[in-house]
């Protein structure tokens, strides 16, 4: 298989795959700091979840933890429909430094 090829698979597998969008919402006079994690489809919000920040752990691992939650709820909602389906997983992530999001890649 040439580099091509694999890249060209490699891409198809993440087109096919969920992205997870993941923003940190600053403290308020009523709540403290959190993480909304978000899966999109179709230019609209489809599965979100709302993870409180951990202060006895880093940001990355607040951000990972978001996304792990909301991955889950993702993963149930499938099942209900197809029980035999295999769970997500993720499998790399980025910064966003435009927007200031962290972004995973699942599949």
């Amino acid at each position: 298989m040439t580099r091509h090829e694999m890249l060209a698979k490699e891409f198809h597998q993440l087109k096919t795959g969920v992205m997870i969008r993941c923003r940190y919402h600053g403290p308020t006079d009523y709540k403290g700091s959190r993480i909304k994690a978000t899966i999109q489809k179709d230019d609209r919000f489809f599965i979100s979840k709302i993870h409180d920040w951990d202060y006895s752990v880093n940001h990355n691992e607040n951000y990972l933890v978001s996304a792990q939650s909301v991955l889950k709820k993702w993963n149930d909602y499938r099942k209900d429909g197809i029980p035999e389906m295999e769970n997500a997983v993720i499998h790399s992530f980025t910064y966003d430094a435009k927007n200031h999001d962290y972004i995973f890649i699942c599949s």
